[in-house]
Protein backbone atom coordinates (compact mmCIF):
# COMPACT_ATOMS: atom_id res chain seq x y z
CA UNK A 1 0.00 0.00 0.00
CA UNK A 2 2.60 3.02 0.82
CA UNK A 3 4.60 2.14 -2.57
CA UNK A 4 1.37 2.88 -4.56
CA UNK A 5 0.67 6.01 -2.40
CA UNK A 6 4.68 6.59 -3.00
CA UNK A 7 3.63 6.36 -6.70
CA UNK A 8 0.70 8.18 -6.78
CA UNK A 9 2.84 10.96 -5.07
CA UNK A 10 5.00 10.62 -7.72
CA UNK A 11 2.80 10.98 -10.40
CA UNK A 12 0.96 13.80 -8.79
CA UNK A 13 4.09 15.60 -8.95
CA UNK A 14 5.37 14.82 -12.30
CA UNK A 15 1.74 15.82 -13.60
CA UNK A 16 1.95 19.34 -11.38
CA UNK A 17 5.29 20.03 -13.68
CA UNK A 18 3.84 19.71 -16.89
CA UNK A 19 0.64 21.65 -15.67
CA UNK A 20 2.89 24.54 -14.34
CA UNK A 21 4.80 24.77 -18.10
CA UNK A 22 1.14 25.08 -19.23
CA UNK A 23 0.45 27.62 -16.76
CA UNK A 24 -2.74 26.31 -15.38
CA UNK A 25 -2.02 27.47 -11.75
CA UNK A 26 -5.34 26.53 -9.87
CA UNK A 27 -4.92 22.47 -10.82
CA UNK A 28 -0.40 22.53 -10.49
CA UNK A 29 -1.76 24.04 -6.95
CA UNK A 30 -4.57 21.74 -6.29
CA UNK A 31 -2.17 18.51 -7.39
CA UNK A 32 0.85 19.82 -5.44
CA UNK A 33 -1.58 19.84 -2.06
CA UNK A 34 -2.69 16.14 -3.06
CA UNK A 35 0.87 15.34 -3.26
CA UNK A 36 1.91 17.00 -0.09
CA UNK A 37 -0.78 15.03 1.82
CA UNK A 38 0.67 11.80 0.77
CA UNK A 39 3.69 12.51 1.29
CA UNK A 40 3.00 14.10 5.13
CA UNK A 41 1.13 10.98 5.56
CA UNK A 42 3.55 8.64 4.60
CA UNK A 43 6.29 11.00 6.21
CA UNK A 44 8.21 11.78 3.23
CA UNK A 45 10.33 14.54 4.62
CA UNK A 46 12.53 14.61 1.72
CA UNK A 47 9.75 15.15 -0.64
CA UNK A 48 7.54 17.30 1.41
CA UNK A 49 10.86 20.19 0.96
CA UNK A 50 10.45 19.18 -3.17
CA UNK A 51 6.64 19.95 -2.80
CA UNK A 52 7.07 23.01 -1.00
CA UNK A 53 10.02 24.10 -2.77
CA UNK A 54 8.01 23.41 -6.23
CA UNK A 55 4.82 25.86 -4.47
CA UNK A 56 6.90 28.27 -3.97
CA UNK A 57 7.97 27.99 -7.52
CA UNK A 58 4.55 28.64 -8.73
CA UNK A 59 4.33 31.70 -6.29
CA UNK A 60 6.91 32.99 -7.55
CA UNK A 61 5.70 32.44 -11.46
CA UNK A 62 2.64 33.81 -10.46
CA UNK A 63 4.43 37.20 -9.00
CA UNK A 64 3.44 36.39 -5.28
CA UNK A 65 6.74 36.75 -3.53
CA UNK A 66 5.97 37.10 0.06
CA UNK A 67 4.37 33.30 -0.47
CA UNK A 68 6.77 31.91 -2.74
CA UNK A 69 9.38 32.96 0.13
CA UNK A 70 7.20 31.60 2.58
CA UNK A 71 7.42 28.08 0.34
CA UNK A 72 10.73 28.47 0.14
CA UNK A 73 11.33 28.77 4.10
CA UNK A 74 9.82 25.63 4.64
CA UNK A 75 11.46 24.03 1.83
CA UNK A 76 14.51 24.97 3.37
CA UNK A 77 13.82 24.18 6.85
CA UNK A 78 13.21 20.41 5.82
CA UNK A 79 16.45 20.85 3.60
CA UNK A 80 18.82 21.91 6.64
CA UNK A 81 17.39 19.64 8.71
CA UNK A 82 18.29 16.88 6.36
CA UNK A 83 21.70 18.24 5.31
CA UNK A 84 20.63 18.00 2.09
CA UNK A 85 23.09 20.54 0.59
CA UNK A 86 22.27 20.56 -3.51
CA UNK A 87 18.52 21.43 -2.19
CA UNK A 88 19.75 24.06 0.18
CA UNK A 89 21.77 25.51 -2.71
CA UNK A 90 18.73 25.73 -4.93
CA UNK A 91 16.70 27.36 -2.28
CA UNK A 92 19.01 29.81 -1.60
CA UNK A 93 19.40 30.86 -5.31
CA UNK A 94 15.36 30.78 -5.62
CA UNK A 95 15.61 33.28 -2.19
CA UNK A 96 18.33 35.47 -4.53
CA UNK A 97 15.84 35.74 -7.30
CA UNK A 98 13.16 36.54 -5.07
CA UNK A 99 15.63 39.45 -3.10
CA UNK A 100 16.73 40.29 -6.44
CA UNK A 101 13.52 41.27 -7.74
CA UNK A 102 12.66 43.26 -4.63
CA UNK A 103 15.31 45.39 -5.28
CA UNK A 104 17.59 43.94 -2.46
CA UNK A 105 21.00 43.50 -4.38
CA UNK A 106 22.95 42.88 -1.56
CA UNK A 107 20.80 40.66 0.53
CA UNK A 108 20.14 38.95 -3.18
CA UNK A 109 24.42 38.45 -3.51
CA UNK A 110 24.41 37.01 0.07
CA UNK A 111 21.82 34.22 -0.84
CA UNK A 112 23.59 33.53 -4.50
CA UNK A 113 27.33 33.21 -2.56
CA UNK A 114 25.71 30.77 -0.26
CA UNK A 115 24.54 28.38 -3.13
CA UNK A 116 27.49 28.75 -4.98
CA UNK A 117 29.64 28.25 -1.87
CA UNK A 118 27.76 24.64 -1.62
CA UNK A 119 27.81 24.17 -5.68
CA UNK A 120 31.45 24.62 -5.72
CA UNK A 121 32.24 22.29 -2.98
CA UNK A 122 29.96 19.52 -4.45
CA UNK A 123 31.19 20.79 -8.11
CA UNK A 124 27.81 20.76 -9.38
CA UNK A 125 28.69 22.57 -12.21
CA UNK A 126 25.41 23.26 -13.73
CA UNK A 127 24.21 24.96 -10.15
CA UNK A 128 27.96 26.57 -10.48
CA UNK A 129 26.69 27.76 -13.66
CA UNK A 130 23.12 29.18 -12.79
CA UNK A 131 24.36 31.04 -9.93
CA UNK A 132 27.66 32.59 -11.80
CA UNK A 133 25.15 33.75 -14.67
CA UNK A 134 22.06 35.30 -11.93
CA UNK A 135 25.69 36.67 -10.28
CA UNK A 136 26.29 38.57 -13.65
CA UNK A 137 22.59 39.66 -14.07
CA UNK A 138 22.91 41.26 -10.50
CA UNK A 139 25.95 42.88 -11.40
CA UNK A 140 24.57 43.95 -14.40
CA UNK A 141 21.82 45.48 -12.75
CA UNK A 142 24.48 47.15 -10.81
CA UNK A 143 26.01 48.69 -13.31
CA UNK A 144 28.99 46.88 -13.05
CA UNK A 145 29.51 45.39 -16.38
CA UNK A 146 32.71 44.66 -16.44
CA UNK A 147 32.17 42.52 -13.60
CA UNK A 148 29.08 40.73 -15.25
CA UNK A 149 31.50 39.95 -17.90
CA UNK A 150 33.89 37.80 -15.85
CA UNK A 151 30.91 35.92 -14.26
CA UNK A 152 29.37 34.96 -17.28
CA UNK A 153 33.06 33.76 -18.63
CA UNK A 154 33.36 31.82 -15.52
CA UNK A 155 29.79 30.01 -16.66
CA UNK A 156 30.24 29.51 -20.27
CA UNK A 157 33.46 28.37 -19.48
CA UNK A 158 32.44 25.52 -17.28
CA UNK A 159 31.38 23.20 -19.85
CA UNK A 160 33.35 22.28 -23.45
CA UNK A 161 30.69 22.46 -25.21
CA UNK A 162 29.50 26.50 -26.03
CA UNK A 163 27.11 27.47 -25.60
CA UNK A 164 26.17 24.60 -23.26
CA UNK A 165 22.40 24.18 -22.06
CA UNK A 166 23.48 24.18 -19.01
CA UNK A 167 24.44 27.91 -18.60
CA UNK A 168 21.39 29.43 -18.79
CA UNK A 169 21.63 32.73 -19.50
CA UNK A 170 25.46 33.23 -19.24
CA UNK A 171 26.17 32.98 -23.28
CA UNK A 172 23.12 35.64 -24.00
CA UNK A 173 24.73 37.79 -21.29
CA UNK A 174 28.25 37.06 -22.64
CA UNK A 175 27.21 38.27 -25.92
CA UNK A 176 25.52 41.49 -24.70
CA UNK A 177 28.18 42.74 -22.29
CA UNK A 178 30.64 41.96 -25.32
CA UNK A 179 28.99 44.10 -27.71
CA UNK A 180 28.79 46.75 -24.53
CA UNK A 181 32.45 46.77 -23.79
CA UNK A 182 34.04 45.42 -26.76
CA UNK A 183 36.34 42.68 -28.03
CA UNK A 184 39.53 43.77 -26.27
CA UNK A 185 37.37 43.78 -22.78
CA UNK A 186 36.18 40.02 -22.99
CA UNK A 187 39.70 39.19 -24.69
CA UNK A 188 41.24 40.77 -21.09
CA UNK A 189 38.61 39.28 -18.86
CA UNK A 190 39.24 36.00 -20.53
CA UNK A 191 42.57 35.85 -19.90
CA UNK A 192 42.76 36.81 -16.46
CA UNK A 193 43.35 33.77 -13.89
CA UNK A 194 39.47 33.33 -12.68
CA UNK A 195 37.41 35.93 -11.65
CA UNK A 196 39.66 38.59 -9.64
CA UNK A 197 36.85 40.78 -8.87
CA UNK A 198 34.25 37.61 -8.06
Amino acid sequence: MPGSRRRAGERLRDHTVATIEQRTWRLAEAEDWRAIQIREELGLRALLATDYHQLGNTAYLRGRLDEAEDWYRKALTINEELRDRPRMAGTYHQFGITAELRGRLDEAEDWYRKALTINEELRDRPGMARTYAQLGLLAEARGQAPLALQWNIQCVTLFDQFPSPMTGTGPTALARLTHQLGMPALEQAWQQDGCSAC
